[in-house]
């Protein structure tokens, strides 16, 4: 569902093999980085100059982030695999070109007898072209390709995963930066206020209408002020420092982010049933499992007979036979032999400790990743109810903060009135004011707590994605690489 004033991205589609090669000139979403494969990422920061909104950054940090394309290469990686496994399945061709050089002298005996010297000399090229064809390898050769799927698909959860993490990271520090620097602005005014308010305490001491107390007090809160505004003033800087590292940008104007709790589940049994489905940690530990079933498949077949057939055909021929001798020279006909043969050979190593040594240690990695998987499970499902409770937490404390935050103002402006007809000191209008202050600060974080415990929910049930969001950008699609690479022979 779109945001409003947003058009809603559909999922990119498959790229068909034909047009592979016109769409990675246009840039398609198989390649990352919008097609440019050897595309530097950039790291310069680009100034802000207008007011930014969250999700504009979120598309930023999908396009530029490191870590994504990162991922997105290495996942490309892992789907070569898969052709590595598949060529089990095709025959292998050889080929294979000699020359070969021969020379003999017989001058020593000959000379004894007064004879002439003789020297012998054979040039001989060869050629062979084999082909071998595997017809059964025990099934290690259908387990080695299942394994690889598995594999690729591990890794196209992994960069989701990676996705995700990085989006809520990006939230996270844009509420850091947003919610500190509307604290700066907050203590700014408040310093400005409360060295007036000293001034002015100061000024009616010297007339004698205010106490030494009032006034020793009235410096103290505006020097508290002050050292609280450049603690803030710090942390802003520090926090402004880990934004444009995480998300390349200089952050400008920060906008406050549009509630989108409507893209939540309406309950936690639906909140846990979509992360059982989606959650891309889960899906990687499951693909994980089975790719080391697999490989006790392969293990396996390793053990059994394998049946090759090959065929090969060769030729020799003699470039040169000639006998050398002083004064004269003799040609020999040059000969051409050709050979071909076909065969079909079993082989089976009967002893083999070696393999059932790796058979019994692919069973108990399987094994591993299965309890590994269950335990993902229960850390995905504990992080969800986790994530769940603090958004309904997060929820209501907004409501008490703003509620408390109204009252306080109300309450200051109250203190200020019985302040100028004499009910009340001017001590009390500085504890107002004070709690006013931190009502205010106090909902600041609540507001914080709230936009990150959203798309923290998002992330846990696996729906911090593009799509999900609506962000105005070309989303990469693993699955493109995988299919044009997945039965490629070349």
């Amino acid at each position: 569902m779109a945001a409003p004033g947003e058009t809603e991205v559909k999922p990119q589609q498959p790229v068909k093999q034909d047009d592979k090669k016109k769409n990675k000139q246009k840039g398609d979403p198989c390649y990352p980085t919008d097609g440019k494969y050897t595309e530097k990422i950039k790291t310069a920061p680009k100034p802000q100059k207008t007011t930014t909104n969250l999700l504009r950054v979120l598309e930023e940090s999908y396009k530029h982030n490191q870590s994504i394309n990162q991922q997105r290469y290495a996942t490309r990686a892992t789907d070569e695999a898969i052709g590595q496994a598949t060529s089990r399945f095709l025959p292998k061709l050889d080929a294979q070109v000699t020359f070969q050089t021969r020379e003999q002298r017989n001058s020593g005996a000959r000379r004894r007898l007064g004879l002439s010297q003789e020297r012998l000399r054979q040039d001989t090229l060869g050629g062979n072209l084999t082909i071998t064809q595997s017809i059964y390898a025990g099934g290690a050769d259908v387990a080695a390709r299942n394994a690889a799927e598995a594999r690729s698909r591990r890794d196209r959860f992994t960069l989701s995963k990676t996705e995700q993490n990085s989006l809520l990271q990006t939230v996270q520090s844009y509420m850091d930066v947003y919610t500190k620097a509307a604290e700066v602005r907050l203590r700014e005014a408040n310093a400005d206020v409360l060295h007036k308010s000293y001034l002015a305490a100061k000024d009616k001491f010297d007339v004698g209408e205010e106490t030494r107390t009032a006034v020793a007090q009235a410096l103290v809160s505006a020097e508290e002020a002050k050292a609280q505004l450049a603690t803030s003033k710090a942390e802003l800087e520090g926090l402004r420092a880990s934004y444009e590292a995480l998300t390349t940008t200089k952050p400008g104007k920060l906008a406050r982010p549009t509630d989108l709790s409507r893209l939540l589940p309406v309950s936690l049994s639906s909140a846990l049933n979509k992360a059982k489905l989606q959650n891309p940690s889960l899906r990687e530990a499951e693909a994980n499992m089975y790719a080391a079933r697999y490989d006790v498949e392969q293990r396996h077949g390793e053990l059994l007979p394998k049946v090759d057939l090959s065929a090969s055909a060769g030729r020799t021929k003699d470039l040169k036979f000639n006998q050398r001798r002083i004064g004269f020279r003799t040609d020999k006909d040059k000969g051409t032999v050709s050979d071909r043969s076909a065969q079909l050979s079993v082989s089976w190593r009967v002893y083999n400790p070696e393999g059932y040594a790796l058979k019994r240690q692919a069973h108990d990695t399987a094994e591993a990743q299965r309890v590994n998987r269950d335990n993902i499970q229960s850390q995905v499902m504990a992080s969800v109810i986790a994530a769940w409770e603090n958004y309904i937490a997060a929820k209501a404390n907004l409501s008490r903060f703003r509620a408390r935050a109204d009252a306080a103002l109300v309450a200051y402006d109250g203190t200020r009135e019985e302040v100028l007809v004499g009910n009340k000191t001017f001590l009390e209008e500085l504890r107002a004011n004070a709690a006013l202050i931190n009502s205010r600060v106090d909902l600041l974080n609540a507001e914080r707590a709230y936009f990150v415990a959203i798309y923290n929910l998002l992330a846990q049930i696996g729906e911090l994605t593009p799509e999900k969001l609506a962000l105005h950008v070309k989303t990469y699609n693993p699955f493109c690489h995988y299919e044009n690479v997945k039965d490629a022979i070349l």
